[in-house]
């Protein structure tokens, strides 16, 4: 097995990995975190190297990976058809990283069954759960508004990444003949990129190091036989034609129950919820630690109506669903992650996760992934979303962040509904972290609230309401006229005036509209 980097992947292999490794046999190769960000593709080559089985990262890591691989000058040289395990937790899962995973690795050899998701957290050793390969496409608004969980479409990993040949194959996984013709070989048609490859000039570098393939393989593993599906709530066909902003993808993190000893629950004010029904994830299990040195216990022994013991508060907001492709198919069903409790944004009424907002930043090229953040600052008596980031070193004129912060406006309100109050662009390298190199959200809103972001840029928007806000606020302005129009009648025939009403067929909708067309948005630069 070989790991790379953050707390899943440095902690998780020294409490379970290592000791299994000693109990069942096995060797385990560990490098350097600064190795791995200085040269992404350097895993892949010692996979190919120590023909590894077993893999563990953050979804951060697979990101990197899949931005470096193009320009990768040794790709060549990768076999990962040993691959039978590669584990994504610690952080939310792109489908999207999972899905671009799958589909650029496997002409190297990578099954797309090996990639599972799973969860865990520090209170509990680090682990919960894994296995996870379910995609759900679940309604947007009703998850944000309310918390109900209405399924679109479900669909397992595996299942996109098959060819027209194989879908209907009793079994999916082939057994090989042998090493020298059961994969394709890897060729430079499979990734191509105006940019010319990195050369590595160390001569100690893996890359100038011949990898022969051993031929080992092992028997394929059967899955369990899936319960009959579901009739699917919505059409495929009618699916795709849903824009991007009523639905939401999830990707499952596998299931508690295969571990005896584990117990998940979905809470809300101290109560379980019921399947489909988003909540505060709570965890019961052996390995949860006892508190928080020297002795604060409060998240540790909470106690929920309808559920016996006592149970970790993780701070994580999810559900938990049963479908008919769940790997492990119990009453419990698999958790989805939607994000941390902490974190979430509530503008006007709505839940937002900043998550999602920060991802529909990094469609942008001029944006430098895992530099965003999403928070929300109070401004007029409700919350304002406001989005800091750092762009590409390649970025430098005044004029060019002008444009690139108005893409990012517009993306921004295409992908989640939502209209940003200000954007901020921060030096690069600048903006807080974690240890673990995530995005500490609540210490740049202190950095913003105290002014000591440093700001290369910021502009403001007039706060315009969404579509949706705009028809129920007109709606709302119509029942009410409906309900005065008597008494102003009666008050028309008493009251003469020969001034013309300028403003008379003006609602609000329009007003915001005029306002932001006279040029009501604000801009300054730092």
């Amino acid at each position: 097995m070989i790991t790379a980097h953050h707390c899943v992947p440095i902690v998780f292999p020294l409490c379970s990995n290592l000791v299994s490794l000693i109990h069942c046999g096995g060797s385990g190769i560990y490098f350097s975190p600064l190795a791995f960000i200085a040269d992404p593709c350097l895993w892949l080559l010692l996979i190919s190297r120590y023909r590894a089985t077993h893999l563990q990262g953050p979804n951060f890591a697979y990101s990197l990976l899949l931005r470096k691989l193009s320009l990768c000058a040794y790709r060549h040289r990768f076999d990962l058809r040993s691959v039978r395990h590669i584990f994504n937790a610690a952080e939310p899962i792109s489908t999207l990283t999972m899905r671009q995973f799958a589909a650029q690795l496997k002409p190297f050899g990578l099954r797309s069954e090996a990639l599972v998701g799973g969860y865990g957290l520090a209170e509990c050793c680090v682990y919960v759960s894994d296995g996870g390969h379910t995609i759900l496409t679940v309604d947007r608004a009703k998850m944000e508004q309310s918390g109900e969980i209405r399924v679109l479409q479900q669909r397992d990993l595996n299942e996109e990444n098959e060819t027209p040949d194989t879908r209907d194959a009793p079994n999916r996984t082939k057994p090989r003949e042998s090493a020298d013709n059961s994969d394709p070989k890897p060729h430079e048609s499979t990734l191509q990129n105006s940019e010319k490859p990195r050369e590595t000039t160390d001569p100690h570098h893996p890359a100038h190091e011949i990898v022969e393939p051993t031929g080992e393989t092992s028997p394929p593993t059967e899955k369990p036989e899936k319960p009959e599906k579901p009739e699917e709530s919505v059409e495929p066909e009618k699916l795709e034609k849903l824009e991007k902003l009523e639905v939401r993808e999830l990707f499952s993190c596998g299931n508690a129950s295969k571990n005896a000893g584990i117990r998940i629950a979905i809470a809300r004010e101290a109560s379980i919820c019921g399947e489909d029904r988003v909540g505060e994830i709570h965890v019961q299990s052996g390995s949860v630690a006892r508190g928080y040195y020297p002795d604060n216990r409060a998240s540790f022994t909470v106690e929920l109506r309808g559920a016996s013991g006592v149970w970790l508060s993780t701070g994580d907001l999810g559900f938990l669903h049963v479908g008919f492709d769940c790997l492990f198919v119990t009453q419990n069903g698999e958790p989805y992650v939607c994000g941390r409790a902490k974190d979430l944004l509530i503008v006007r009424g709505r839940n937002y996760y900043p998550q999602d907002i920060e991802q529909a930043c990094c469609l942008l090229p001029q944006v430098k992934p895992g530099a965003v953040a999403a928070i929300a600052v109070p401004r007029n008596g409700q919350e304002s979303l406001v989005v800091v980031l750092e762009l590409r070193d390649a970025v430098r004129t005044g004029e060019t962040v002008e444009t690139v912060v108005t893409q990012l406006r517009q993306v921004i309100a295409e992908e989640n509904g939502l209209v940003p109050s200000e954007i901020v662009v921060i030096r690069p390298k600048t903006i807080p972290k974690t240890t673990s190199g995530k995005i500490s959200r609540h210490r740049v809103l202190d950095e913003y609230r105290n002014g000591t972001l440093q700001i290369v840029y910021r502009q403001q928007f007039i706060d315009l309401p969404t579509q949706e806000e705009q028809e129920q606020e007109q709606e709302q302005e119509e029942n009410s006229s409906n309900k005065a129009e008597n008494s102003q009648a009666t008050a028309a025939k008493s009251i003469q005036s020969t001034l013309p009403s300028q403003l008379d067929g003006i609602d609000t909708v329009r007003f915001h509209v005029f306002s932001h067309i006279v040029g009501a948005t604000r801009r300054t630069a730092a």
